[in-house]
Order: C-alpha cells, then sequence, then structure tokens
C-alpha cells in the first residue's frame, strides 16, 4: 500500500492543475499585449531615427567627397533623377560638373535616399544645397533638414541636420514637438 501511494504522488507533481495552467495563460498573455504595443512605438521610433542617420551620413559624404575629389556636389530633391522642390520625394546627390543646378547624362550620380515613410515629412529651407571643393556651401545653401513623424503615437521632438555655410554638419533633437 506504501509502494502505491509513492506513485500515486509521483504522478501528481509531474502534472498541473487547471487553476496554473489558467494562471499561466493569464500572465503570458498580459506580456504578449505590452510588448505588441511596445514593438510598434519601437518601430516608429527606429523608423525615424534610421531615415535621418542615413540622411546625415549622405551629406557628410557629399561634403567629403566634393573635398576629395574637387568638385561642386549636389543635394536636391528629385523625381526620375531631376530636381524638384518638394522634399517629400527622394532625395539625389550628384556631381554637378557644370554647376547647372540639374543632373545631366555625364554628371555622377552619387547616391539617391528614398521618400520619407508615409505620414512622416522633411523640410528644408531651400530647393537644394551645393557643397563647393572647398566643402563650404555654395551661396546662401545654409539652413536644417527637419525630419518630422506625424504619427499621433509618436509625440517625440524633430529631428534636425543643421548645415552651416562654412559645411559644419550637426545633427541634433529639436526641442520643439512636430505637431
Amino acid at each position: 500500500m506504501k509502494a502505491h501511494s509513492l506513485i500515486y504522488t509521483h504522478h501528481a507533481t509531474l502534472g498541473m492543475t487547471l487553476i496554473e495552467l489558467m494562471v499561466t495563460l493569464t500572465v503570458a498573455s498580459i506580456l504578449i499585449s505590452i510588448t505588441l504595443f511596445s514593438f510598434a512605438d519601437i518601430q516608429l521610433t527606429n523608423r525615424r531615427t534610421s531615415y535621418i542617420q542615413t540622411l546625415h551620413r549622405q551629406v557628410m559624404s557629399a561634403r567629403a567627397y566634393a573635398i576629395y575629389h574637387n568638385q561642386f556636389v549636389r543635394i536636391c530633391p528629385s523625381i526620375t533623377q531631376r530636381c524638384t522642390d518638394s522634399w517629400q520625394n527622394d532625395i539625389m546627390i550628384f556631381v554637378d560638373e557644370n554647376n547647372d543646378r540639374q543632373r545631366n547624362a555625364n554628371e555622377q550620380l552619387l547616391s539617391i535616399i528614398a521618400s520619407p515613410s508615409a505620414g512622416d515629412s522633411i523640410s528644408y529651407p531651400r530647393t537644394s544645397l551645393s557643397f563647393k571643393p572647398t566643402g563650404m556651401l555654395l551661396g546662401f545653401n545654409n539652413g536644417s533638414f527637419v525630419y518630422c513623424s506625424t504619427d499621433s503615437k509618436l509625440n517625440q521632438p524633430a529631428l534636425r541636420i543643421t548645415v552651416s555655410q562654412i559645411g559644419r554638419i550637426r545633427l541634433r533633437e529639436d526641442s520643439d514637438k512636430c505637431n
């Protein structure tokens, strides 16, 4: 009889009760729901940060290319590789050999940055900017790229890339909200 009792107790410890299973499933479902809501916010933040860092790298590369190759390099919004005035389009970076503010067939295309995601916006106070072979900006092209996510879930400050007249490029978070 004693041996039978030990076997029964041993099998009882291997299983779980219905109450334990329900508590475990409840805790798991709460953790999963919290994670899913946080994950969407993280994706929005990462999209915003990734875009502005890519633009920052490309602007710095354009300046370095202008200095190293002793050529004019232009950055402008584009549609089908023609400069436009809306920064919501793709951003094209090219060598502007004749300094005519448009890419000709013989001018080298350095990079194209895809347009911002739907719901996001980018602005710059000029229609384009050009780096001279000295690394300085051509004319009065200085200003700031301002990137905002207009998604109501992402109530964060704008990200700003400021390009000074001497060609210095700074990336920072703006103090103002994008709303």
